[in-house]
């Protein structure tokens, strides 16, 4: 637990790159809203699409330029259609979700990671591990580790500033 600690108290980064490192998460968040939108743009554009040909095919139906079998058939492609759009709305939704609060969770981590870790239950402290190393190994006592990304570049760059400092 201790040498766990000592490299997540190496993690933390001064209040100057601190606030790069928010910058940077602005800019970034920037061109994913971006991307979002116009991802959701296409999407609803392909939803409208498919309720016009939905209520078309109504009226050609009523109207008895389709058969019923046509009717059907088009329906049914159309309906499956429009469950295809609304998944992939919803997933790009969970996406921007998720890149919101793993944003927020690299910028509380890169300040209180150690103070987290202190303070987590057995199953939180796993979480937190999970979410910062992908290969965390205790043997002989002597802990190896890799980092994940952006926190392997936090561990490099403090190491750096250390032996300049």
């Amino acid at each position: 637990n201790t040498q766990i600690e000592s490299v997540l108290s190496s993690m933390k980064i001064p209040k100057e790159t601190f606030e790069v490192l928010k910058q940077t998460l602005k800019d970034a968040h920037q061109h994913e809203a971006e991307f979002h939108n116009q991802a959701m743009t296409i999407l609803q554009t392909k939803l409208t699409k498919t309720q016009s040909r939905k209520d078309q095919l109504y009226d050609d139906r009523l109207d008895g330029i389709i058969t019923k079998e046509i009717y059907l058939e088009k329906y049914d492609k159309e309906v499956k259609t429009e469950k295809q759009v609304i998944r992939d709305m919803e997933k790009h939704k969970q996406a921007n979700q998720i890149y919101f609060e793993t944003g927020l969770r690299i910028l509380e981590l890169s300040q209180n990671a150690t103070e987290l870790y202190k303070q987590a239950e057995k199953e939180k402290r796993r979480e937190i591990l999970q979410f910062i190393f992908s290969n965390l190994v205790i043997t002989n006592e002597k802990l190896s580790y890799e980092a994940k990304t952006p926190f392997d570049k936090l561990l490099k760059f403090n190491d750096r500033h250390k032996w300049s400092g």
